[in-house]
């Protein structure tokens, strides 16, 4: 696994392009954003991290670097798995959120949203490599949630999540055609969005 720390202040005149490069571009990449300086630029700093799918860290002073520099540590120290895959059989997904998994680190939840198409039967299998460099599967049964509000809730979990998801990387990107689609699907679920 390659991870990629990127110290800075922030400000540079490239917030959409870094947006898009990280989004689309690094694949197979850990990126931890660290920002640096007295006024850091928190709106790429954060949107980075959330775009990763990886912690921000952030030092405006110096007395802040040891906690940073800890948190960094504890973060990265323990990988569980890389080279994320999760596939179906008999249970065919769409639309996942995160577009791309990160890779999973002790500690952090690996959270997966999605669509299904068809009846909530068959399994689902999760795949990688373990931080020893083996190979890790474990297969899931899927069943109807017995959650309270049962399917409506998770298709309401689904389209804040997706949602979200696309209104902050339009925001960050100002592409048109992004935000067209945030508002397409604003309207689509009845989700307020900017």
């Amino acid at each position: 696994s390659r991870s990629l720390i990127l110290i800075t202040d922030g400000f540079i005149s490239a917030e959409a392009e870094v947006f898009e490069l990280i989004r689309n571009g690094a694949k197979g990449t850990n990126i931890f954003p660290l920002g640096v300086g007295s006024s850091v630029n928190r709106h790429l700093i954060e949107g980075l991290a959330q775009i990763a799918g990886n912690d921000s860290f952030v030092v405006t002073h110096s007395g802040e670097t040891q906690d940073a520099v800890e948190r960094f540590r504890t973060a990265v120290s323990s990988p569980v798995l890389t080279g994320i895959t999760v596939t179906g059989s008999d249970f065919k997904t769409t639309e996942h959120q995160p577009r791309k998994l990160p890779d999973l680190f002790a500690g952090r939840p690996l959270t997966l949203i999605g669509k299904w198409e068809g009846e909530p039967r068959g399994t689902i299998t999760l795949s990688g490599i373990t931080g020893e460099g083996k190979t890790y599967k474990k297969t899931f049964s899927v069943t109807e949630g017995e959650a309270d509000g049962g399917k409506a809730r998770m298709e309401t979990l689904w389209e804040r999540e997706a949602g979200s998801s696309i209104a902050d990387y339009a925001e960050w990107t100002g592409e048109q055609e992004v935000v067209e689609e945030v508002a397409e699907m604003g309207l689509k679920y009845e989700l307020r969005t900017p």
